[in-house]
């Protein structure tokens, strides 16, 4: 590897390196108290406070290489790459209100899940008991 394709190299290294931190600050951002409790909103003579539930993945990847015989052994070739992603989720959980009777907290139920949660646990049930059925008979 000569002079140049060295400093090609650490220039696409650094320039990859910093993309990665740029994109990884921006998602630990994410993740701030002001992502999980909501702006304030007064309403008659309470204070409601929406909150939220933030979940996140990320990662990241890079790779380098070199072939010193490259095309017929005429000059060496290089070679790099990386790739990445990432997903943040976030769901209502709860919602705090403060009027004259004090502060409580109010569980947002998703009614959704549930449902979908209480089809699951019965078809596996029904699957269950027809299975047992066939091995009795």
């Amino acid at each position: 590897m000569n002079v140049e394709e060295k400093a090609t190299r650490e220039e696409t290294e650094m320039m990859i390196s910093e993309m990665i931190r740029h994109n990884f600050d921006r998602f630990i951002d994410v993740a701030s108290v002001e992502s999980v409790y909501g702006k304030p909103v007064q309403k008659d003579d309470a204070l409601i406070i929406p909150t939220a539930e933030i979940m996140s993945g990320m990662g990241f990847g890079t790779g380098f290489g070199e072939n010193p015989q490259g095309d017929g052994g005429k000059r060496a070739q290089n070679g790099g790459g990386g790739g990445g992603g990432g997903r943040v989720v976030a769901r209502p959980v709860a919602t705090i209100i403060a009027d004259r009777d004090g502060v409580r907290v109010e569980p947002v139920i998703d009614k959704t899940k549930i449902t979908i949660a209480g089809l699951a646990a019965c078809s596996l049930l029904g699957f269950m008991l027809l299975r047992l059925l066939r091995h009795i008979s």
